[in-house]
C-alpha cells in the first residue's frame, strides 16, 4: 500500500537533533529518498545513459536561456546553420535518448548515492548545505533543458532533410525520457519536467504544422497511435501512472526534526536559525527580524509528534485527491493544508509547498499530451484524405485513438450524476477566424482543436492562453508555428 510505505520511510528517518547537520544525516536522508528506487536495477535506469551522452556533447552554439531553448529553436531562427551543425555533430545524444526511452525509469538517486563523476559535473540533487536539510539543489535540471534543446534542433534538422521517420524517432524519444523525469520524487523536479514536457509537446505540434505538406501520412499516423499516445506504458489518456511527488515530505520531516529538542518541543534557537534563515532566504536584510519572530513562534508551536502528524494528514489528503478525477466531489472540499493553524504549525506551513500548482500542471499536461496525439491524427487524415475531417471523430480509429480525445477541463455527468469523460473540442471554421494569443491576433482557417482551460468556459477557441488560465488552450493548428508564418514571431 502506498501510504503505509511512505509512513515507514518517514519513520525510518532517525536524524540527529543538532542544528548543524553532517554527512551521516545527509546519507540517512538520501537513503530514505532512494529506497523506492532500489527495486529498479542500474541497467534499467535511464539517468546514466542520458548523463553520459550529455557529458560527451560539444558545447551548444549559444547558452541555454530565454533566447535559446526548445521553444526558440527552428530553421527560421538567426544562426540556424550553427544550430543545425551542432545537432548533427552529436549523434550520440540521439542514440542515448532512443535507448533510455525503453528503460524502466530515469531513477536518478538523491544526494551522495550517485557516482562522483556526476556530482562533480553538477548532474545530481544536492541534499543539505551543512546547516539544514532544507537546502536542496537540483543542478541537473539545466542539463535536461540542454538535452531537449538538442532534440528539437535535431528534429528540425532532419525535417529540413526530409527524414521524417528519423525526426519523429528522436522527438518522441525525448518526450518519453521527459515523461520518465516526471516520476522523480520531489515537487521541484516533477514541476520542471512537466513544464519542459509541455514545451516540447507544443514544439512537436509546431513541427507537424510547419512540415504538414511534406510529412507522409503513415509517419503522422504512427506518431499518433504509437508515439504521442504511448509516452509511458499504461499511462492512458489520464496519465494514470504519473505519481504524486512525495519526496518533499521526507525532506520536510528531516527539517522539522532538526529544529526540535530531545523533549519533542520546539527549540527557540534552532527555530530562529533554521526557520528564520529559510524565511529570509530571498531577503537577507530581514533575517534578524525573522529570527526574532521564530523564537516567539517556538513558544506556541505544536510538538514534533503533532507537527509530523499534521504533515502526514496534509499529504494523505493530497494523495487521495491525486487519485481522483478533476471533477470528483473530493476536489470541492477544503484541503487539510488550508485548514491548518498557521501559528501552531508555522514550521509545517513554511516548509510545505502548496501542491495546487502541481495538480494544475498535471491537468494541462493531460490535455496537451492528448491534444498532440489528436493533432498528429488530424494531420494524418489531412495528408491521406486530402482535406480536414468535418468531425473530429472521423479520425478514429484509423488515425488516432478515441480515448486520446479526453479533455480534463470538460465536466460531463453520467446517469448517477457522477463525472464522466469529456472530449476535446474540434470546430470547423467557415471563414478565416481571429484568435487572440500571446503573439498577437492570428488568423486561423479550416478548423481549431482546443481544450477549455481552467475557467471551464467554452470560448470557441477564439482566445488562447499558454497556461490555460484565461480563454481556451488551443492545441492545433500550432499557434507558435502560425505566428511565425504570419510574421508575428521571429
Amino acid at each position: 500500500m502506498k501510504i503505509p510505505t511512505m509512513r515507514i520511510l518517514v519513520a525510518a528517518l532517525a536524524l540527529g537533533s543538532a542544528c548543524r547537520i553532517g554527512a551521516a544525516d545527509e546519507k540517512e536522508l538520501a537513503k530514505a529518498l532512494n529506497t523506492p528506487l532500489d527495486v529498479i536495477t542500474e541497467p534499467n535506469r535511464g539517468y546514466r545513459v542520458v548523463f553520459d551522452a550529455i557529458l560527451a556533447m560539444t558545447p551548444p552554439p549559444a547558452p541555454i536561456g530565454p533566447a535559446f531553448n526548445p521553444t526558440t529553436i527552428w530553421p527560421g531562427m538567426a544562426g540556424w546553420s550553427k544550430v543545425s551543425e551542432w545537432a548533427k555533430a552529436n549523434p550520440g545524444m540521439g542514440e542515448a535518448l532512443v535507448k533510455a526511452q525503453d528503460l524502466v525509469a530515469l531513477a536518478l538517486p538523491y544526494g551522495s548515492a550517485i557516482d562522483s563523476k556526476y556530482t562533480e559535473a553538477g548532474f545530481c540533487v544536492r541534499l543539505g548545505d551543512g546547516q539544514t536539510m532544507a537546502a536542496v539543489e537540483y543542478p541537473y535540471l539545466d542539463k535536461m533543458t540542454l538535452m531537449s534543446s538538442w532534440a528539437v534542433a535535431e528534429m528540425y534538422r532532419l525535417g529540413e532533410e526530409g527524414k521524417f521517420e528519423e525526426a519523429f524517432r528522436v522527438a518522441i524519444a525525448n518526450l518519453r525520457v521527459l515523461r520518465q523525469g516526471c516520476d522523480q520524487r520531489t515537487i521541484r523536479e516533477k514541476s520542471f519536467f512537466m513544464e519542459l514536457l509541455l514545451d516540447c509537446l507544443s514544439v512537436n505540434r509546431d513541427f507537424m504544422w510547419t512540415y504538414l505538406e511534406k510529412i507522409p501520412a503513415a509517419e503522422l499516423q504512427k506518431a499518433s497511435l504509437k508515439g504521442y499516445g504511448a509516452l509511458r506504458q499504461m499511462d492512458g489518456e489520464r496519465l494514470r501512472r504519473l505519481e504524486m511527488p512525495e519526496g518533499d515530505r521526507i525532506i520536510q520531516v528531516a527539517v522539522l526534526r532538526e529544529s526540535f529538542g530531545s523533549n519533542g518541543q520546539a527549540d527557540p534557537e534552532r527555530f530562529a536559525t533554521i526557520w528564520g534563515s529559510l524565511q529570509s532566504k530571498s531577503a537577507p536584510l530581514t533575517r534578524f527580524g525573522a529570527a526574532r519572530f521564530w523564537r516567539l513562534v517556538a513558544s506556541v508551536h505544536g510538538s514534533i509528534d503533532a507537527s509530523e502528524m499534521r504533515l502526514e494528514h496534509i499529504y494523505d489528503d493530497w494523495w487521495r485527491r491525486w487519485r481522483m478525477g478533476p471533477f470528483d466531489p473530493i476536489q470541492e472540499i477544503d484541503t487539510v493544508l488550508s485548514k491548518t493553524n498557521p501559528t501552531k504549525y508555522a514550521a509545517v506551513m513554511l516548509t510545505v509547498t502548496d501542491m495546487t500548482a502541481t495538480f494544475e500542471l498535471r491537468r494541462r499536461l493531460i490535455a496537451e499530451v492528448n491534444g498532440t496525439a489528436m493533432a498528429a491524427g488530424l494531420s494524418a487524415f489531412r495528408r491521406a484524405e486530402g482535406s480536414w475531417p468535418n468531425l473530429g471523430a472521423m479520425v478514429f480509429p484509423t488515425y488516432a485513438m478515441k480515448r486520446m480525445s479526453y479533455d480534463p477541463f470538460v465536466k460531463h455527468l453520467d446517469g448517477r450524476n457522477m463525472p464522466t469523460q469529456g472530449v476535446l473540442s474540434y470546430r470547423m471554421l467557415s471563414s478565416p477566424t481571429k484568435v487572440v494569443t500571446e503573439w498577437g491576433d492570428l488568423q486561423l482557417s479550416d478548423f481549431v482543436l482546443y481544450a477549455l482551460g481552467f475557467n471551464l468556459h467554452d470560448d470557441d477557441g477564439f482566445e488562447h492562453t499558454r497556461d490555460g488560465k484565461g480563454g481556451d488552450l488551443v492545441l492545433y493548428p500550432a499557434l507558435r508555428a502560425v505566428a511565425r508564418q504570419q510574421g508575428k514571431l521571429k
